[in-house]
């Protein structure tokens, strides 16, 4: 390709990455330090920016609190800077709570395009408030739905008990599938067993560590028990996320096959994935399917590695 065809290729990129520029004044503060003012709409900055779809634009740096101009000035700044919206906002601090306002207006006509409203627990809560809103802002979403439980506010805590729990301890209930091999030929009696499990986990946020003690018996001539370290990785910062991974352990298999008694034990290797439910509070539900393999031989009359499937139910108490 030439040189010009090149350019003439960037040229028609360009448009694809380019933002849209937002004019906002600084918020009008109520009630709140005149220092907030500046610092404040400097981070949201940082934040709008960083989510790729605007670029906001601010006044120059005044050496007082600066008065909110009314909407019609803002809206022609805006045209004159060639910013395709602006935004209007305030923040009012009633009490220990700070209520943060704040909406985009189209230039061309003044229409509302976008609002939303939040509350901090004080100006120190305000971090996460526009982390917030800045991904709202980008997906055209209420901030409150967004869901991330690493940028939830003191205020929002409030309401949701605990975000910091790392330790969980539970029960799980499910059954064992075994699959093609040894484990689902015709002469296999049961290839369905229910049981019981008991479990530890660590969530260090960004990989969930989890320890199992199971035995799935709850038939008459099959039973499986192991136990297994692993680690899974959610995919998600939302409360509800799925997760998938998978772990090493030991495990034992005793069942009947072709009228002759077979057993095995030794490691295990597992895989596979689910979905967390309320991963932000004190108690949560889990939804889990794991493939599980045997790396041992079973003895007679059949050498094969044992296989299966396990889908479980795991209820978790967190401290």
């Amino acid at each position: 390709m030439s040189l010009k065809g090149l350019f003439a290729t960037l040229v028609c990129l360009v448009p694809a990455f380019a933002v849209d520029k937002v004019y906002m004044p600084y918020f009008e503060v109520i009630n709140v330090h005149s220092d907030y003012q500046y610092s404040t709409a400097k981070l949201f900055k940082g934040y709008v920016d960083d989510a790729g779809k605007f670029e906001l634009v601010l006044p120059p740096r005044a050496e007082s609190v600066v008065v909110q101009p009314p909407e019609e000035a803002v809206r022609k700044t805006a045209k004159e800077l060639g910013c395709v919206y602006y935004l209007l906002g305030d923040m009012n601090r009633i009490g220990e709570t700070v209520v943060l306002n704040l909406a985009m207006h189209a230039t061309e006509n003044g229409k509302r395009v976008w609002g939303d409203r939040l509350k901090a627990s004080g100006p120190e809560d305000l971090d996460p408030i526009f982390q917030k809103l800045a991904r709202a802002l980008k997906t055209g979403s209420k901030a409150a739905e967004d869901g991330d439980i690493y940028s939830v506010t003191d205020y929002d805590s409030r309401e949701l008990r605990q975000i910091q729990v790392k330790n969980y301890f539970g029960i799980s209930v499910g059954g064992v599938l075994f699959t093609p091999g040894l484990l689902f030929g015709k002469d296999w009696n049961e290839p369905f067993v229910g049981g019981i499990g008991a479990f530890w986990a660590y969530d260090s946020r960004n990989v969930l560590f989890e320890m199992d003690a199971e035995t799935y018996q709850f038939a008459k001539d099959s039973k499986l028990t192991s136990f297994s370290i692993s680690a899974y990785k959610p995919f998600d910062s939302k409360s509800m996320t799925p997760f998938g991974g998978g772990g090493l352990g030991i495990g034992a298999v005793e069942t009947e096959y072709g009228g002759t008694r077979t057993d095995g034990s030794g490691l295990v290797a597992r895989g596979g994935g689910g979905i967390i439910f309320n991963r932000i509070a004190t108690v949560q539900l889990r939804a889990q399917l794991l493939y599980q393999i045997g790396l041992f031989n079973m003895s007679s009359p059949r050498n094969d590695f044992p296989r299966m499937v396990i889908a479980r139910m795991e209820l978790a108490f967190g401290r």
